[in-house]
């Protein structure tokens, strides 16, 4: 946790995990869309 604070500058554990699913979110995204796309 420590480490992902640092490394984002991030102040709290909540925002860092707040940070973290929206970024998983967005990963889902793109991986649906890619296989949309047939890629």
């Amino acid at each position: 946790m420590a480490e992902a604070l640092a490394a984002t500058g991030i102040r709290t554990k909540r925002e860092a995990v707040e940070l973290g699913l929206k970024t998983i979110i967005r990963l889902k995204q793109q991986e649906q869309i890619r296989q949309f796309r047939g890629k």
